[in-house]
């Protein structure tokens, strides 16, 4: 009898239920309103957060207390970060975007943060956190939730561009955002700005005319003013006849293999002359074949490709390794044109190949992406070559 009473007096009611919940600041009449914006995601998100934030419950009850800031609705808050974060991270499926594109996110900054575990829900909790410290930040006067969650997007969004590999790196950019707001920290502004500017000195990302070759996981090695060579010592480096490389075009890329390379001969697998513009003809010839060289001219006659560590390969993430590089021959200011883009060690972005595409470099851009239809309309030819000891 005594345990019968007892659990009947313990019950815990619907009322109950919410006025817990508005204690933490999710305001509405019934529990399951709180979620009617935000649905199962914003739930598990929620729930990560309170599990793994030893003080993300006492942050929400003390939001709820009356006190001379005013309080804000918990439950819009987080369906909101919920809907802002789907957006920012490219994860919202529409009608005319049934499906995540794995090539279009490949090229964002922030692609890395997906290899992490429970990313979003960790984001999610940082997002959050950003909410809550700038409303704490305002006049209580001013406060407005419009305003600090269109803030909070754009601090998360600039934040999103700075290439993290872990949501903590978010948490450390944001600290010092903080610190420089609260003028903790004296001149570093400054200062930070002017070693960034250096820094892009001594790491030049170049720009060549060709619109396919773009800012990657690559940079610029040092330009020579002059190459020399001795033709004779090339004639028999390739094995196959080729209408895009000339012998200096050989001479060049040759020079700027890893030195295993540069003791092979180089031999046609592809080429979009014999073999067509078929990315699964392509991928079919060159299984097991690596590494290899990726060469393509444009319809205005530049040449440029890469060189590929690894074999190619249909993938739903990057892979290959820092031996890869991209090169042009479209510098005017360089011996033959020619430029070497090697890895900049921010990022591993080095292949990817989907349905679709083949590609090298990300991150922002890519550094080269071949598709169907830029095969078909604005190159005149390319071709894959193995590189193979004598």
């Amino acid at each position: 009898m005594e345990n019968t009473s007892h659990c009947s007096t313990g019950k815990v009611t619907e009322p109950d239920l919410v006025h817990i919940w508005n204690q933490f600041g999710f305001n509405r009449p019934s529990v399951l309103a709180n979620f009617q914006h935000g649905g199962v995601l914003m739930l598990r998100a929620l729930l990560y957060w309170l599990q793994n934030d030893p003080g993300a419950l006492s942050m929400l009850k003390t939001r709820a207390l009356p006190s001379k800031l005013p309080s804000y609705d918990a439950g819009l808050v987080a369906s909101s970060i919920c809907e802002s974060l789907v957006k920012l991270l490219n994860l919202s499926l529409t009608s005319k975007r049934p499906e995540i594109d794995i090539v279009a996110m490949s090229s964002e900054p922030f692609w890395k943060l997906f290899d992490e575990d429970m990313y979003f829900d960790k984001t999610f909790s940082f997002m959050f956190q950003v909410y809550d410290q700038l409303w704490t930040q305002l006049d209580p006067k001013a406060t407005s939730f419009t305003r600090v969650m269109t803030e909070t997007e754009n601090v998360v969004s600039e934040l999103l561009k700075k290439a993290p590999i872990l949501v903590n790196d978010l948490r450390v950019e944001w600290e010092v955002i903080l610190a420089r707001r609260a003028g903790e920290v004296n001149g570093g502004e400054e200062n930070e700005k002017q070693g960034e500017l250096v820094e892009d000195v001594g790491l030049p990302i170049a720009t060549p005319s060709d619109p396919l070759l773009l800012s990657s996981p690559f940079r610029t090695s040092k330009k020579r003013s002059s190459f020399e060579f001795d033709s004779d010592d090339y004639k028999l480096k390739l094995l196959d006849s080729s209408s895009i490389l000339t012998l200096e075009h050989i001479a060049q890329i040759d020079h700027a293999l890893p030195l295993t390379s540069q003791l092979c001969q180089w031999f046609r697998i592809y080429s979009l002359e014999a073999n067509g513009s078929s990315l699964e003809t392509l991928l079919f010839l060159a299984k097991k074949q690596s590494p290899t060289l990726l060469i393509v001219k444009d319809a205005e006659k530049n040449v440029f490709g890469g060189f590929a560590s690894d074999e190619w390969h249909h993938a739903f993430h990057y892979y290959g390794t820092g031996e890869s590089f991209l090169f042009s021959f479209a510098n005017s200011s360089a011996a033959g044109g020619f430029v070497k883009y090697k890895w900049s060690r921010k990022n591993s972005y080095f292949m990817l190949c989907s349905d679709t595409s083949l590609i090298m470099g990300g991150g922002g851009n890519f550094g080269l992406f071949l598709v169907r239809t830029i095969v078909c309309r604005y190159l005149c030819g390319y071709c894959m070559l193995k590189t193979n000891i004598v």
